[in-house]
C-alpha cells in the first residue's frame, strides 16, 4: 500500500474528557450520574447514552456551543499531530457539534467534511439527534468498523485511534491499531488478543511515526 489514513476517536481520545458528559455536569448532573450508573451496568447502549442525555437539555445553540467547549481538555499534542500533513478523519459516537466547538474554542479547525459523528438539530425549542452512519450498528449509533471499511476499499492502510467501547468494533477492522492506556479498548484486546499498540496521549503515536 503506497496511502495511508488515521481514523480517529474523539472523546477521551483526542481530547481527555467527554464532551457529552461536561455538558451534563453543567446542566443536569443529577441525570448524568443516574445515566453513568445504568450505562456501567450495561442497561443502555451507546446510542440510548447519547440521546437521552443531549435531548433532555433546554438551552439553544450559542449556549450548547460555548458550554459544551468549557471545561473540555485536549491533548496538547493533537495540534502537532494535525500539522504532521498525516490524512486523517474524526470518527466519533459524540456528536459533530461537539466536536467543532471544542476544536475552534482550541484554535484548531477541521473540515466538517472530514469528521463521521452525530448530526445535533435545533427544532422547533427542542434538541434532536441524527445519526448519519449508524448502518448495523444500534447500540453504538455509529458504525465505525463500516468507516474503516470504507477506506480500506479505497486501498487505504487504514490507522485506528481509539479509547472505548465505541471503538471496539474498528479494532478487527483497521490495518493498525492504537489503544489508550488503561481503557476499555485496550483492555478488550488484551482479552482477545487483537495486537495493537498502547499509547498515553497523541505525542507516543508521534513518536511512533
Amino acid at each position: 500500500m503506497n496511502k495511508r489514513i488515521f481514523l480517529i476517536d474523539f472523546d477521551c481520545t483526542i481530547t481527555h474528557n467527554d464532551t457529552t458528559d461536561e455538558l451534563l455536569k453543567i446542566y443536569n448532573p443529577k441525570l448524568l450520574e443516574e445515566y453513568q450508573e445504568k450505562f456501567r451496568n450495561g442497561e443502555l447502549t451507546v446510542k440510548k447514552y447519547l440521546w437521552d442525555l443531549i435531548t433532555s437539555l433546554n438551552i439553544n445553540e450559542e449556549e450548547y456551543k460555548k458550554s459544551v467547549a468549557k471545561n473540555v481538555i485536549v491533548d496538547k499534542y493533537f495540534r502537532e499531530f494535525t500539522e504532521l500533513g498525516e490524512k486523517f478523519r474524526i470518527v466519533s459516537a459524540g456528536t459533530v457539534l461537539n466536536i467543532v466547538s471544542v476544536l475552534e474554542a482550541n484554535n484548531i479547525y477541521v473540515n466538517k467534511d472530514n469528521i463521521y459523528s452525530n448530526d445535533v438539530i435545533f427544532e422547533d425549542g427542542r434538541i434532536l439527534i441524527k445519526y448519519p452512519y449508524e448502518y448495523n450498528s444500534s447500540f453504538y449509533g455509529i458504525s465505525k468498523g463500516s468507516i474503516v471499511d470504507k477506506y480500506k476499499e479505497k486501498g487505504y492502510e487504514v490507522i485506528f485511534i481509539g479509547d472505548g467501547i465505541a471503538d471496539i468494533e474498528a479494532s478487527k477492522h483497521a490495518d493498525i491499531l492504537f489503544a489508550k492506556v488503561g481503557r476499555s479498548l485496550e483492555k478488550h484486546c488484551i482479552l482477545n488478543n487483537i495486537k495493537f499498540t498502547a499509547y498515553r496521549d497523541f505525542s507516543d503515536i508521534i513518536k511512533k511515526l
